[in-house]
């Protein structure tokens, strides 16, 4: 079955609402695996449809004027406080450190956090060296 390009085009801002694939399926009518498959970069062929792949990934294009306030923030944490860690399975997690001298700070980079990735856990992780407490 042939796709136009607003199926994909709502397909994909969908997943910037943070619904699933199967969500998204039901939604829009196009099959989960279909969804899955746009998700994941695997765009149609389509030359009509070259403006929805980036150039430097070619996975989906990305709507940077769009980018969620929270997620532009989670950036700014991550570019100074932050830093991406590898685990088991290939799962990678945000990690960012902060003093407890700036609770309020803690909270917004919390919040920010929980609104981008909605069904991720966000933990903090209360630590102390050499008397000062940091939250990471």
């Amino acid at each position: 079955m042939m796709h136009g390009a607003e199926q994909v085009t709502a397909v994909l801002r969908l997943r910037q609402k943070g619904l699933s694939a199967l969500e998204i399926s039901r939604r829009t009518g196009v099959a989960r695996s279909t969804v899955r498959d746009w998700l994941a970069g695997r765009l149609p062929r389509d030359p009509r449809r070259a403006d929805l792949r980036c150039d430097q990934c070619g996975g989906a294009a990305h709507d940077v004027a769009n980018l969620p306030p929270e997620y532009v923030y989670l950036l700014g944490m991550y570019l100074g406080d932050g830093y991406i860690a590898s685990h088991r399975r290939g799962v990678h997690k945000l990690r960012v450190t902060l003093d407890t001298k700036y609770p309020g700070i803690i909270s917004e980079c919390e919040t920010a956090m929980r609104a981008v990735a909605p069904r991720n856990a966000v933990r903090r992780r209360h630590r102390i060296y050499n008397d000062t407490e940091v939250y990471s």
